[in-house]
């Protein structure tokens, strides 16, 4: 899947997992920065989780908001 790619100096982590809304857990491979063009501009986001095991990405809103 291309989603690492996109992924910018990760770290691996272990043991840490989300639930979604399906009530299944999925265990957290990474956390890393992201760079994300909209509307032709280039975002930046810190401390994104990688999932492996998951076919879409996942925006977490008030992650977001609470990001400076």
């Amino acid at each position: 899947m291309f989603y690492k790619d996109i992924l910018l100096n990760y770290k691996s982590i272990n043991n840490k997992l989300i639930i979604i809304a399906n009530k299944i857990k999925l265990f957290i491979k990474d956390i890393k920065n992201i760079l994300v063009i909209i509307n032709n501009k280039t975002l930046f986001i810190k401390n994104v989780n990688y999932i492996p095991n998951i076919k879409i990405i996942l925006i977490n809103l008030k992650e977001l908001i609470n990001k400076d």
